[in-house]
């Protein structure tokens, strides 16, 4: 599904990357990085917008640098796909990458997010659905959870989600498709 997409990331954290790099990699993505961030004539000149399918930013860029990276490779690359990640958790920026490259829209499945951290799912067609949730705990440390695992046919349900916590997010993802990403702190969603 991934295979052979390219990714260039953009952060200052070296370790970081890699471990994204890692992830990627695992899913069939080529990817590739640089931690020049404060270097922004640097990035333009060795990396050309036209060789890559996603560019994927660290959330820490400062906002005139990011602009700049992001005309310019607008400018080399109308299509490229760009995106500025939600929080220092690999996995979760993986997901985020997932749900910015597909180019076919989930039809199986709608959901709605409820009053009380619930959510509604209704079921169009059968389909395997996979609901995370992703935290920072009090020491900074990443925290993964899986809230549902499920083949839903036809129907209705409704999933108690866990509790908000300090940078919170639920993935949502449907026959191995990232559907959305719901920021629970921010109360922001992500969607196809």
């Amino acid at each position: 599904m991934y295979q052979g997409k390219r990714v260039l990331l953009i952060g200052a954290r070296k370790k970081l990357l890699i471990k994204i790099g890692e992830l990627l990699n695992q899913d069939g993505f080529q990817s590739n990085y640089t931690t020049a961030v404060r270097k922004v004539d640097e990035i333009i000149l060795a990396h050309d917008a036209s060789q890559y399918d996603l560019i994927v930013f660290d959330q820490g860029l400062a906002e005139t640098d990011l602009q700049i990276l992001q005309d310019k490779f607008n400018y080399q690359n109308p299509q490229i796909k760009l995106v500025q990640w939600m929080a220092s958790i690999p996995s979760l920026i993986v997901d985020q990458i997932k749900l910015a490259s597909h180019d076919v829209i989930v039809k199986s499945l709608s959901f709605e997010f409820l009053i009380d951290n619930q959510l509604q799912l209704k079921g169009i067609a059968p389909s395997h659905v996979l609901i995370k949730h992703y935290y920072l705990n009090l020491f900074q440390q990443t925290k993964e959870q899986i809230v549902l695992n499920f083949k839903l046919d036809q129907g209705e349900m409704v999933v108690s989600l866990p509790k908000k916590k300090r940078n919170s997010f639920i993935v949502i993802t449907v026959d191995d498709r990232v559907l959305a990403i719901h920021n629970q702190t921010k109360e922001e969603l992500l969607t196809q």
